[in-house]
């Protein structure tokens, strides 16, 4: 996942982003501060942002978090305070998940997992609309097999049809959240839940009980993608 934190203790922002690396995930920007924090998050649109509840400052993590709920962003508040008030007002705001620091890096796993695991049935659930000839078709995430380049064309191979666009693969995978879609060739691509039967010394992914073809360039992001679902 590609996360903000904001923590305006160097020495704990250093080994959060640390345990976070360690875990397999993406820290894109720390920062201690209101004015830094709305403006990373609002920047880079992270897919999870961890928010110390206290800052220094007038504004703290939960003032961040509210000014940028419109985004939706998941996050998880963390303190070294467990007064029953920080909770309170943080659950305010939505669900969100709270720590209390110090905690164990795998209890933050745990959570992260939570949240992938959240995230992912929002995800399979998302209807895309294509267009393609005079038809329309409307297609439900969790329905998508792979998605394959043919020249000029490229294909959505779903569990019960084929759909064909005349669009770029390139354009047709930027459609998509970056991390609900994996390119396994040049001229493959599937849906992340369909990783799962990885053959390396064969270069094959099973989709579905059909075998496809997997590019050596592509080999490093895969197994960091399969290192990340199950860490």
């Amino acid at each position: 996942m590609k996360i903000v934190i904001i923590e305006d203790d160097s020495a704990y922002a250093d080994e959060l982003s640390n345990m976070l690396k360690d875990l397999g995930h993406d820290v894109l920007s720390v920062v201690s501060n209101y004015m830094d924090g709305v403006f990373q998050i609002r920047e880079l649109k992270p897919e999870l942002v961890i928010a110390d509840v206290h800052l220094k400052g007038a504004k703290d993590g939960i003032d961040v978090v509210k000014d940028v709920s419109y985004l939706g962003i998941p996050t998880i508040f963390i303190s070294i305070d467990d007064s029953k008030i920080n909770y309170e007002q943080s659950q305010k705001l939505g669900f969100y998940h709270f720590l209390i620091k110090p905690f164990h890096k795998f209890t933050l796993a745990s959570i992260l997992r939570l949240i992938q695991k959240e995230q992912v049935e929002k995800q399979l659930s998302k209807v895309y609309t294509f267009k393609y000839g005079s038809k329309v078709a409307k297609i439900v995430f969790e329905d998508i097999k792979w998605f394959e380049s043919e020249r000029n064309y490229t294909s959505i191979i779903t569990k019960s049809k084929k759909i064909v666009l005349r669009m770029s693969f390139a354009h047709l995978l930027m459609l998509f959240d970056e991390d609900s879609v994996i390119r396994i060739h040049k001229s493959f691509a599937i849906p992340m839940f369909q990783l799962g039967k990885v053959d390396f010394a064969k270069n094959l992914i099973e989709v579905e009980g059909i075998e496809l073809p997997m590019g050596r360039s592509f080999k490093k992001d895969i197994r960091l993608r399969l290192d990340t679902m199950i860490s």
